[in-house]
């Protein structure tokens, strides 16, 4: 209702085909007269829609009682738009939106056995999970969540995805599970009134105490993967406030931060999306939640995503990254190859044990070059390294670091550091200690990349 578009709708589906009317209903919300609705649809097909709920007869008129989208081959039906954008109802449950496709993205897919959707709402990536896990369990707080979710399995025709009412961990008490998925409700807002976007918890209390007690339910090896947010508070740096969350709970830690809102800001946005009221009562509203964030020493909400992987046995490591931008493709892989990344290093703790690994650049890294004009002639700008497929990552390069890094074949870098002090003519250990620490933060970022095995290619 806030873009104004139902004329724009009602026109593109003037022709009332039955895609029109199936568009009327599920997309934009608008009831139809039953006279043209019979007309135009199968009687079997009416009668199962009023019968399941997602059409109610209301007088000449079948009006629509759900929202259904697409979402990666299956339909998820979930409540209207309109439903929504009247912010009246608590138990609300939300249609897929950018934080299920941030997730959805973020996610690995590798085949596992178990896996939990906690907060799951209507049940999108538990659905989509069910094609990788034998079996999927959905949990939610909210009891209209799960009853979407349930129907949701049944429209999709699944059979391994079972759907739990309950508060966090508690319909799963006694469980572990190999992947651990949740957007839960992060919003950091003194309202907790919105069950799939508000929590009761002071500040990121609630993804602090999600972070801290999902070990308990991660088989080891397991991970758990998060959308989340968190204030940044005067005389506090983010890294401590994050490092916290995940000292001493036995899992080494990713945290991608992906954006960063200054207080005011943060404040109105989440206002226009959660109330929906007159310009006096916004006033009163916005007043009351700058007091509070002033009280609590806010500066700012961040957001990101957060890794957990379960590992018992030696010391854990914690990394926090804050790409250029947001990846706009499923990332999953580069999640597993990063960790992958973040385990040698943490084990290759000494310049004298990375010596003798073996590392390439990574497939998917790209050289960008710009040209500008200058007194007439086209100059050559700076070079940028940049990875073009899973985590975004650029970084300045000059010709040296250019030259060194195409010597990285998957030969041992003591030999690739050797090679490469030959060519410069410096001395050996000079080059070592400045291509060692060169490399770590390289692979860091992304841009090398363990070597296949029996890599023998010498021509990067």
């Amino acid at each position: 209702m806030r873009k104004r578009n139902l004329p724009l709708l009602r026109d593109r589906t003037r022709e009332l085909r039955p895609l029109d009317v199936a568009l009327r209903w599920f997309v934009a919300g608008i009831s139809v007269d039953r006279a043209v609705a019979a007309d135009r649809v199968p009687a079997e097909t009416l009668a199962a829609f009023v019968d399941c709920g997602l059409l109610a007869v209301d007088g000449d008129e079948l009006r629509p009682q759900a929202m259904v989208v697409p979402y990666e081959g299956m339909y998820i039906a979930t409540d209207r738009s309109i439903d929504i954008e009247a912010g009246d109802r608590p138990d609300i449950v939300l249609g897929v939106n950018r934080t299920t496709w941030l997730l959805h993205r973020f996610m690995l897919h590798e085949p596992v056995g178990t896996a939990l959707d906690l907060g799951s709402g209507s049940g999108a990536l538990a659905l989509e999970a069910a094609a990788f896990c034998d079996k999927v369990t959905a949990t939610d707080l909210n009891e209209r969540a799960i009853a979407l979710a349930r129907f949701n399995v049944s429209l999709n025709l699944l059979d391994n995805v079972e759907c739990l009412v309950g508060d966090t961990f508690e319909p799963v008490a006694d469980r572990s599970f190999d992947r651990i998925y949740t957007n839960p409700p992060f919003f950091v807002t003194p309202s907790s009134t919105l069950m799939y976007c508000e929590n009761d918890m002071e500040l990121d209390g609630y993804c602090r105490r999600l972070t801290r007690e999902a070990p308990a339910h991660l088989n080891e090896g397991g991970f758990l993967q998060m959308v989340c947010e968190w204030p940044e508070i005067k005389g506090q740096e983010l890294s401590e406030r994050l490092a916290e969350w995940v000292e001493g709970i036995g899992c080494d830690a990713w945290i991608l931060k992906g954006y960063g809102e200054e207080v005011d800001s943060y404040a109105h946005k989440r206002l226009v999306e959660t109330t929906s009221s007159t310009p006096e009562s916004d006033q009163v509203i916005f007043e009351e939640w700058m007091r509070w964030y002033r009280d609590k020493g806010v500066r700012a909400i961040h957001g990101g995503m957060i890794a957990l992987r379960k590992r018992s046995s030696g010391s854990n490591w914690i990394r926090i990254e804050e790409p250029p931008s947001s990846p706009r493709e499923a990332f999953g892989h580069a999640v597993a190859e990063r960790f992958a990344m973040f385990d040698l290093l943490h084990e290759k703790a000494s310049d004298e044990a990375l010596l003798g690994e073996r590392l390439v650049l990574h497939a998917n890294t790209v050289l960008h070059r710009d040209a500008v004009r200058e007194e007439g002639k086209w100059k050559q700008g700076p070079a940028q390294l940049r990875v073009g497929d899973g985590i975004p990552a650029a970084r300045a390069v000059d010709a040296l670091i250019l030259d060194m890094i195409s010597l990285c074949d998957g030969r041992p870098l003591g030999v690739v550091i050797d090679d490469f002090a030959e060519r410069v003519s410096a001395p050996v250990e000079q080059v070592r200690a400045e291509c060692l620490a060169l490399v770590r933060k390289l692979a860091e970022e992304g841009f090398l990349a363990v070597a296949p095995e029996k890599t023998i290619s010498s021509d990067l």
